[in-house]
């Protein structure tokens, strides 16, 4: 087998920021049909933590096991039409890009809750694959807390990649800068799931309802939709939406900030790529052309799902 120590050190590097991290977890709770996520991030110098439950199905022994499991599911598995991940790496990547140690406490419904945790720490001095049963100290525990009916919670501690120097004065503003970041990357990338007519996904951080950023404003009034036209692609439908949002000038100062988005007009023009209703393309032209002025109001949405996995090459 491969060394402990060094897997589990070099998948801190693979690049994920914070919010884009947080978002992975999330993931994972709405292929668990989870019908809320809250998001709590606590700044408290080294012992800082950030905390993600939500009460979709939960997992036994056995499956809680398996999900703490580096690839825990072939990237080629049939996986359900509305399941969000592919490589079974999620979890565990987006955690250890933010922190050294990763609890996990779940239950399913009329289940016994169960907890496992990874110790970076502790992985690099044995450089063993110990995988820990129950939390590593009562501080974890009790930021777990206890889950009623059934959930999952996602605990990160020791953040060293989020809070590198927590002396620092900036510190704190640092993190609350990433929390704010956070709100607005989850707003735009589950809007749809968000704003949903039917069974909509409710999302808070720190106790604040997050709401959704549609980039198309499609539901504004003075809004384009154009022909949707449908593709044919390997036996798989793909949906294309064009829209033609307003003008600055007749769009209300709210409106205007949100349809500018968090990188202004010119960079949020052209194509939107929906995989089961979650945006993973933020705008651009996927190399059909060059941003330009002239192009700031057009924005595409193209709906696919995860059987073109392959096809478009989603990355982890």
């Amino acid at each position: 087998p491969p060394r402990a120590s060094a897997v589990l050190h070099s998948l801190q590097a693979v690049g994920y920021d914070v919010p884009t991290a947080i978002a992975d977890i999330i993931d994972n709770s709405l292929a668990a049909r989870a019908s809320t996520v809250a998001v709590t991030m606590t700044f408290d110098g080294p012992r800082s933590f950030v905390r993600i439950t939500d009460n979709g199905d939960g997992m036994d022994a056995g499956v809680l096991d398996m999900a703490m499991r580096l690839g825990s599911q072939h990237p080629g598995t049939h996986r359900a039409t509305g399941d969000h991940g592919r490589f079974g790496l999620g979890l565990k990547t987006a955690s250890f890009g933010q922190c050294r140690r990763l609890t996990v406490r779940s239950r399913p419904a009329n289940g016994e809750e169960q907890t496992r945790s990874w110790d970076l720490d502790h992985v690099e001095k044995e450089d063993s694959w110990a995988l820990r049963h129950g939390p590593w100290d009562p501080d974890s525990d009790s930021r777990l807390g206890h889950i009623a009916g059934s959930g999952t919670t996602v605990l990160w501690e020791k953040m060293d990649r989020v809070v590198e120097d927590p002396a620092h004065p900036s510190a704190h503003e640092d993190f609350d800068r990433k929390i704010a970041e956070t709100v607005d990357h989850l707003g735009m990338v589950f809007h749809r799931l968000i704003d949903a007519k039917t069974s909509p996904v409710t999302i808070t951080v720190n106790g604040r309802q997050v709401h959704g950023w549609d980039p198309l404003l499609s539901r504004h009034q003075s809004t384009r939709e154009l022909a949707a036209r449908k593709l044919q692609v390997a036996g798989v439908q793909i949906l294309v939406v064009p829209y033609i949002i307003p003008p600055e000038s007749r769009l209300s100062p709210e409106d205007a900030r949100r349809a500018a988005g968090p990188h202004g007009w010119l960079a949020h023009q052209g194509f939107y790529l929906y995989r089961n209703r979650r945006l993973l393309v933020t705008g651009g032209w996927l190399g059909l052309g060059r941003r330009d002025p002239q192009h700031s109001r057009a924005r595409i949405r193209v709906d696919v799902d995860n059987r073109l996995d392959d096809l478009l090459r989603i990355d982890i």
